[in-house]
């Protein structure tokens, strides 16, 4: 509220902002915020927790594959971390008013966005090579390049956190708050179209071909089916068992690909329309609304990726299966 008051004072109001008070668009953020933000947050942390904790403490989950997941898990816990600075920064007294906290700020979200991404792409080439060469799988990915890649992947965004805070603090001097915000605005639109949008279409690109590749793999067992009619009855039951798996790999495979498209492709471009736009550049408001959607967002595909990614192993519904007779044991249900 003090932030919001500061700015208006300081002839910061535009068009857009003329018509709501700054205490009915605070309490807009403060619901959102609260409303949506908080509990997918509390939800998604449960879950990721329980899922590492699971993978770490029973032997038939400790995989390669898995320890790119755990991985992928974490990296979204410290995400939902910085989700909250976000919010905390942005509606602070302070707020990015400040330069110390806009270089903070600056630091925080490049090493986070950078640190996921990697990691899904890290968890992506895995389950690439592990369907392009199944055979030659455990050979290309060994405890030692799993380990490799996941050190990688946590330092390269912090190396490049620094950099951009060094970049960002020499290049930007401190200046009035709104011209302080349109460079602030500049460099998140900088993060969003020169790193995160690559390491979205590489994504993208790795499920597409994983796709296409369980396609093949479909045709083909389907083509092997009448040929071995004749052979057993046994034989015609495993190869509907194999063909349905394939089809299940598809559909989980387009539904994680298609939820990475709606998700982060859409904000992006809204970023850049925001930055164009005469009366959003500089605009707190409008830049607030934005990130808490790209949040919200932002947990909504984490979860529905986290539960799709688990669900669809067999170790995994075994291992929610039986804690959740225990609990029906102790509740008395």
């Amino acid at each position: 509220m003090e932030l919001l008051h500061n700015f208006s004072e300081r002839g910061n109001s535009s068009s857009s902002e003329q018509g709501a008070s700054p205490q009915s668009s605070l309490e807009i953020l403060n619901i959102i915020k609260y409303a949506l933000i908080l509990p997918l947050s509390i939800l998604l942390v449960a879950i990721d927790l329980y899922i590492i904790f699971g993978i770490c403490r029973n032997r038939n989950l400790r995989s390669i594959s898995n320890y790119f997941l755990d991985n992928l898990l974490a990296s979204e816990l410290i995400y939902i971390l910085v989700i909250f600075f976000d919010n905390l920064l942005l509606l602070s007294p302070a707020g990015c008013n400040n330069c110390e906290n806009t270089h903070l700020y600056v630091f925080v979200v490049t090493s986070m966005h950078l640190l996921y991404f990697l990691c899904g792409i890290c968890f992506a080439v895995d389950k690439y090579i592990k369907i392009t060469r199944p055979l030659r799988y455990t050979q290309l990915i060994t405890n030692r390049i799993c380990i490799t890649f996941v050190g990688v992947a946590w330092v390269l965004p912090f190396a490049a956190g620094g950099l951009a805070l060094v970049l960002f603090r020499n290049l930007v001097r401190c200046k009035n708050p709104k011209d302080l915000r349109i460079e602030l605005q500049q460099a998140i639109l900088i993060l969003s179209d020169g790193v995160v949008l690559p390491m979205l279409m590489i994504i993208m690109g790795l499920n597409m071909k994983i796709i296409c590749i369980v396609r093949h793999q479909t045709r083909a067992i389907a083509n092997m089916a009448p040929q071995h009619h004749a052979d057993s009855d046994n034989h015609n039951d495993i190869s509907d068992q194999q063909q349905q798996a394939v089809c299940k790999s598809t559909r989980y495979f387009k539904a994680f690909l298609w939820s990475f498209v709606l998700v982060w492709v859409p904000p992006i471009l809204i970023e850049n329309i925001s930055y164009i736009l005469p009366h959003s550049r500089g605009n707190l408001l409008w830049y607030v609304g934005i990130r808490n959607a790209m949040n919200v967002l932002g947990l909504c595909q984490m979860l529905y990726g986290t539960v799709v990614l688990t669900l669809k192993q067999e170790q995994f519904r075994e291992l929610w299966r039986g804690h959740w007779q225990i609990i029906k044991q102790k509740l008395h249900i």
